[in-house]
């Protein structure tokens, strides 16, 4: 009974002195291998962190205090920047980090992310540097991120987009699930248009319950799009205009053309909007009061939303909407915006029970607006 008691003694000590040696052997390893990767990051390129703490007992590693900077230009002053408040890795095979240069774990959380884009960058399409990843097998089961923030900054005036909570389960399709997603300008809606120095459309959108099935999670890396659907259970979106101010100056871009200038490639077999409160307000160009015009119950199905056609596509993108104009009745629509140049767009619809007397307060200030403009 001794000696067995001394055994368990013994094995118990040799086992403590194991993950005592390999957590003190294992933790300056993955942290040089972490600074060494860094070093071999290009100028241009520049990733900072406060702390990494890590786990070999439970299998975790956090980072915290996580800042990128892309800076390509000798002018500084143009840069995207984000920054990450807590980064964390649970489930992580530490060995196979210092041993195989593979990258395993349950589960990717980002807590408190702001991010800085500098629309003058995007707009040279300056790609980010390649970089080679240290690890020969990245493999994470979820992603889960909040509190994310990010800003567009273009000429002075910026654009915010705030992210609620999501995750991304990983698969080669992978479901994105997005609790809350929110879009406004970063100034007053009057202010907007007097720093442009023309009508300018000022938008602020909110939708929840954000379902992205059937997500290539790999196409995006080489920026595009690619999903089965996109789905958002409900929104909010209000537009101001204010036509006192004069009309921006050259052509406009109709949808199929501004389709094809995002910067990726965006192929989704369908997108559901749910239930949504459309707001438009603008101020006419004479008169001393704002007239609003209100869509209630809006929905929206897009099938497909391509915006580089390949053959055997479709010739058309078909967009039906639904929705209740100022609470009364019922009107349906149904547009063909053409995905081949010189198509004519198509646009069908009617109205179901619609009071017009419920249009009476709105008319006697849009109308006003719309045959000044020459709408």
């Amino acid at each position: 009974m001794r000696r067995g008691v001394k055994f368990l003694i013994y094995a118990a000590g040799a086992i403590v002195i194991l993950l005592v040696a390999a957590y003190l052997v294992a933790g300056p390893l993955i942290r040089q291998k972490v600074d060494a990767a860094l070093r071999q990051l290009p100028p241009s390129l520049q990733v900072s962190y406060a702390s990494l703490d890590l786990g070999v007992f439970t299998g975790s590693a956090v980072l915290r205090g996580v800042e990128v900077k892309f800076v390509p230009l000798a002018d500084t002053q143009h840069r995207h920047w984000v920054e990450t408040g807590r980064v964390e890795l649970s489930g992580v095979r530490l060995w196979d980090l210092v041993f195989s240069k593979e990258l395993r774990a349950a589960s990717l959380t980002v807590e408190g992310c702001r991010a800085e884009l500098d629309e003058y960058l995007l707009k040279k399409d300056i790609p980010l540097p390649r970089v080679e990843s240290p690890f020969a097998v990245v493999s994470i089961a979820k992603i889960r991120w909040k509190d994310v923030r990010m800003e567009v900054h273009r000429g002075g005036v910026k654009t915010v987009y705030l992210a609620g909570e999501g995750s991304v389960n990983r698969d080669r399709l992978a479901e994105l699930l997005i609790d809350t997603l929110r879009s406004w300008p970063g100034v007053d809606k009057l202010e907007l248009g007097r720093t442009k120095g023309h009508q300018v459309d000022w938008v602020a959108a909110s939708g929840g319950d954000i379902r992205v099935t059937g997500l290539d999670v790999d196409g995006l890396f080489a920026h595009r799009l690619i999903a089965d659907e996109i789905s958002v259970g409900h929104g909010v979106v209000y537009v101001f205009r204010d036509r006192r101010l004069p009309l921006e100056a050259g052509e406009k871009p109709m949808p199929a053309e501004m389709l094809k200038r995002l910067p990726m490639e965006v192929r989704v077999r369908s997108v559901r909007l749910g239930l949504t409160r459309f707001t438009y307000e603008e101020f006419p160009k004479k008169g001393d009061s704002t007239g609003v015009l209100r869509i209630l119950r809006l929905r929206c199905v897009v099938a497909p939303l391509i915006n580089h056609p390949l053959p055997g596509d479709p010739d058309y993108v078909v967009v039906k909407t639904e929705g209740s104009l100022m609470g009364s009745g019922t009107v349906e629509a149904a547009t063909r915006v053409p995905l081949q140049k010189g198509e004519a767009y198509r646009v069908e619809g009617a109205f179901h029970q619609l009071d017009l007397t419920t249009l009476n307060r709105s008319a006697e200030t849009l109308g006003v607006s719309i045959w000044s403009q020459g709408c």
